[in-house]
């Protein structure tokens, strides 16, 4: 078994020389190569996600600007979510306060708190207004839930796999 590198199958090519030449008999390197499993999971799964998304990507020579629409076709839940996860590392202290209210013992709705601390923070009204449109709808969480299923699927693969 291979990962999918290009160099592997120089590799495989060489290998079924070496059999050939032992066994005397042809070797289908093509036919007979196996690619990794975990790999070709992990790329569906890229490739899922991609699809599945039409937001931008973080930027850090532009850290302003905005990463997911705030409504229509562009707004999408894995944006959102790449979004919020951009903002809370962001720093230290936002790190901590994040940390702070998953271990509170409140109802589980833990990024929309966090979304709204950091709103209510924020002093400039059009960095403000782009923080609160990072509150998922009750259908965007669904949909976020429905990608979680399927990526634990993907998850679970990949761990057999390995």
């Amino acid at each position: 078994m291979c990962d999918n590198a290009t160099n592997n199958d120089t590799l495989i090519a060489e290998f079924a020389t070496h059999v050939e030449r032992v066994t005397k008999k042809p070797y289908d390197h093509k036919k007979r190569q196996l690619r990794c499993l975990a790999h070709i999971v992990n790329l569906a799964t890229q490739a899922l996600l991609t699809a599945h998304s039409k937001s931008d990507h973080y930027n850090p020579v532009n850290p302003d600007a905005a990463l997911v629409a705030s409504r229509g076709t562009q707004r999408d839940e894995i944006g959102l979510i790449r979004a919020i996860c951009i903002k809370e590392r962001s720093s230290a202290q936002r790190k901590e306060l994040f940390k702070k209210i998953q271990l509170r013992e409140e109802d589980d709705h833990d990024v929309d708190y966090f979304i709204g601390r950091l709103g209510l923070a924020e002093k400039d009204p059009q960095k403000r207004r782009k923080i609160t449109d990072l509150e998922l709808t009750t259908s965007e969480w669904d949909r976020v839930k429905l990608l979680l299923d399927l990526l634990s699927v993907s998850a679970l693969t990949k761990d057999l796999c390995s």
